[in-house]
């Protein structure tokens, strides 16, 4: 799990840690799609907040992580803390390959390309 801590200068005390890996697809969209539809309005928030919450691991707030706690921050500390997050997840370096712990070449890299151009004598049934 790759999480991403989140602290701004002018508050220096106050952290968060969102996870920014694992993100399933559907839950990075649903977060950026309710961002960038927010209306100032209570209910706009509330569904942002909603969608948000598991990402949060912790923070140095006296608030539980959760919902209410988002609600209970800042309007411009909340709105940063999210594209913040967007921009991790989507920053996320791609996994590397698996190699070969032995230092040995694998059974597919040893066939010559003159033996895998042979035909199959298999059959289909």
């Amino acid at each position: 799990m790759k999480t991403l801590t989140i602290e701004f200068e002018e508050f220096p005390s106050e952290t968060v840690e969102v996870r920014i890996s694992p993100v399933p697809v559907v839950d990075f969209f649903k977060v950026q799609t309710a961002g960038r539809s927010l209306r100032v309005a209570e209910e706009s928030f509330t569904d942002l907040a909603t969608v948000f919450a598991p990402f949060v691991e912790a923070w140095s707030f006296p608030e539980p992580v959760g919902v209410e706690g988002l609600l209970a921050r800042d309007y411009n500390w909340f709105i940063a803390v999210v594209n913040l997050w967007i921009k991790g997840v989507r920053d996320v370096p791609l996994p590397l390959p698996l190699t070969s712990s032995d230092g040995e070449l694998s059974a597919d890299q040893t066939t010559s390309p003159e033996s895998s151009a042979e035909p199959s004598s298999s059959t289909a049934s």
